[in-house]
């Protein structure tokens, strides 16, 4: 079992500086995709988990996720390109 909390804002607060970077104009991103964090910057994800061994060789594996992405709503972030909530379930 598991939990984990991301936050990519600049102090919790959303002011469309991370990720971003004066000199380099791609900032954290290659070709619009960011390199650090999967969600890219300003972004919140909180997501729960876990993995039940049925015996040796079987398992269940269950993730639940919600996500603010993108949430100064900056054109690079081609991963997020608009500000939205996501939530995922995923069960295997």
């Amino acid at each position: 079992v598991y939990a984990e909390y991301a936050d990519t804002r600049s102090s919790g607060d959303v002011k469309g500086v991370s990720y971003d970077h004066f000199l380099y104009t791609d900032g954290y991103y290659q070709q619009g995709y960011p390199l650090g964090h999967a969600l890219g910057g300003d972004a919140e994800s909180i997501s729960v988990g876990g993995k039940l061994w049925l015996d040796s060789r079987n398992f269940i594996n269950a993730k639940l996720q919600h996500a603010k992405v993108n949430q100064a709503d900056e054109a690079i972030n081609q991963a997020y390109p608009t500000t939205d909530k996501l939530t995922a379930v995923d069960v295997a």
